[in-house]
């Protein structure tokens, strides 16, 4: 009856999402734009059909377009990071990865994903307060607290890195990762001058190592 109905219209683009006929779906949500009809529901669908054709720049215009309707929502920013990283984009994505971690509070991989990326641009500081905040996202989780760890030595503070990596051999994991922090700690103990303490868990290592050529 209203042929500019948005509702009507925001539902047809769906429709034709789901009936494999992207093209309608753009020529809908773009009608809705012209009119003003626009908001994060419309930009975030506009640029997801963006990146599925291919179209990174119009994709990015989008999501940036549907953060600014609705700052709380994660997936822009989900997806922002992602292009930022495809595009190796370094100082892009981590400026989408840390607003992301503001919002994901309990989203264990995207703050170890900033850990990382602030370790590889050597803000340290910033890396061990990201650190701090994600062991409460992840207690269990070997990878965060291996993180934190590689934070904290790089800032010089070996006695917490070394409490970190002896809690990541308390979390599980595969006998390779096991492996992997016993060989850190081996390195760390070495660097703190405590060689008997680093034989033990050098010799970890290696039993975690022959465990995995066992099971193999």
């Amino acid at each position: 009856a209203d042929p500019r109905n948005a509702q009507a219209r925001f539902l047809g683009a769906r429709l034709a999402v789901e009936g494999e006929k992207p093209q309608r779906a753009e020529e809908l949500l773009r009608a809705m734009v012209e009119d003003g009809q626009t908001g994060y529901a419309v930009e975030l669908a506009l640029a997801m059909l963006a990146r599925a054709r291919g179209d990174t720049a119009s994709a990015r215009a989008a999501l940036g377009l549907a953060h600014q309707s609705d700052p709380t929502q994660s997936e822009p920013l989900e997806a922002l990071a992602e292009i930022a990283a495809e595009q190796k984009a370094v100082d892009e994505e981590l400026a989408h990865l840390e607003k992301l971690a503001r919002l994901s509070e309990h989203a264990a991989d995207v703050h170890r994903r900033l850990i990382r990326r602030l370790l590889d641009a050597k803000r340290v500081d910033d890396a061990v307060r990201a650190g701090e905040a994600a062991i409460w996202v992840d207690v269990n989780g070997w990878e965060t607290h291996a993180l934190f760890a590689e934070a904290l030595a790089a800032k010089g503070d070996a006695r917490r890195a070394r409490f970190e990596l002896e809690s990541a051999l308390l979390c599980p994991s595969r006998p390779e990762d096991r492996a992997a922090i016993h060989e850190r700690l081996r390195e760390l103990l070495t660097r703190m001058k405590l060689p008997a303490e680093a034989r033990k868990h050098e010799a970890r290592a290696k039993a975690d190592v022959g465990r995995l050529v066992l099971t193999h």
